[in-house]
């Protein structure tokens, strides 16, 4: 049955989500990491993330690996007006590839070389209390 349905999806499968969560249960397709895909957009960008949380209540931020199964990685809180540097258990910046994955509450899941601003050494990206927004700066 499933590899049915994936045959009706067609190019589905070569995306970073895959019609294939629909068998998922709640999760929407934009909701699920595809490592497997995610590798394939790696560039050589690598870089500390910077999470601002702009919205009006505090926020979970779930982290992917591309060497994973496409389970959550990491999981950290971002008060609202702050700005979360990713850190490991003993407080080391941690330096990711654009091809990790990101997700914000109930955001899209996407990888950081799409979500983020990239300068050299540094991804930085917004959520702006519904949505993801490269950069760290205040919208106008």
């Amino acid at each position: 049955m499933l590899h049915r349905r994936l045959m009706l999806c067609g190019l589905g499968a070569l995306s970073l989500v895959g019609c294939e969560s629909r068998l998922l249960g709640n999760l929407s397709a934009c909701q699920v990491y595809r490592p497997s895909v995610a590798k394939q957009t790696f560039d050589g960008r690598v870089g500390a993330v910077l999470v601002r949380n702009a919205g009006p209540r505090e926020v979970e931020v779930k982290v992917y690996h591309p060497d994973g199964l496409g389970d959550v990685e990491l999981r950290r809180r971002v008060a609202s007006g702050a700005v979360l540097a990713l850190e490991n258990a003993d407080g080391v910046r941690l330096a990711l590839g654009n091809d990790w994955g990101i997700q914000v509450e109930q955001s899209c899941m996407q990888t950081l070389g799409k979500a983020a601003e990239y300068r050299p050494g540094e991804f930085a990206l917004s959520w702006e209390g519904d949505s993801l927004r490269p950069g760290l700066d205040a919208l106008p």
